[in-house]
């Protein structure tokens, strides 16, 4: 269990067709991690970019656990998210790769994981990163929603739409690869 009422199995079955989009409209990878014990973090899905050029480091970390200290997720999931509502920065394992982690909450605003985007750092640069931004904090928003209406009394599960929210709001800005 992530927390009193979701479990890492909801999370994985929410989180599929939300990322899918989430990498199929930004062109880089998604990836999902949740809190672990010992000050770790341990992926539960990822879904890779299809661009030739990409950040292939990540490539197979459904399942890992790794350190929380000094990266991007480890700052999402202790709670230091600053005000546009994703944090930035070099990915800890390759100085060419820039990391862009939003939080997933609970109901209670609890953060319970943590949804990034990786890639090429000459990909992502200041505007980018804004528009990137927005839309992986867009994605663990809908994420989040989807969550809580699956607890919701009566609520039919997954819920049905054709297209997540978060890709028809400020997706034109989006760099194309």
């Amino acid at each position: 269990m992530v927390n009193d009422q979701t479990s890492v199995e909801d999370l994985i079955d929410a989180s599929g067709p939300i990322m899918g989009l989430l990498t199929e409209q930004t062109s880089e990878s998604s990836y999902l991690a949740v809190p672990s014990p010992a000050n770790t973090c341990t992926f539960l899905r990822e879904v890779q970019s299809s661009l030739p050029i990409r950040y292939v480091v990540f490539d197979g970390w459904e399942a890992r656990t790794v350190p929380m200290g000094g990266s991007v997720t480890g700052e999402v999931l202790e709670g230091r998210v600053p005000d546009p509502g994703y944090v930035v920065m070099v990915a800890v394992e390759d100085p060419d790769a820039t990391v862009i982690d939003a939080p997933v909450r609970n109901a209670q605003g609890r953060i319970i994981a943590a949804l990034s985007i990786a890639g090429p750092s000459f990909r992502m640069g200041e505007q980018a990163v804004a528009a990137l931004g927005a839309a992986v904090c867009s994605a663990a928003e809908e994420l989040s929603a989807q969550l809580d209406s699956r607890l919701q009394p009566g609520a039919f599960w997954p819920r049905q739409s054709r297209r997540a929210p978060w890709m028809l709001r400020g997706t034109a800005s989006l760099p194309k690869a």
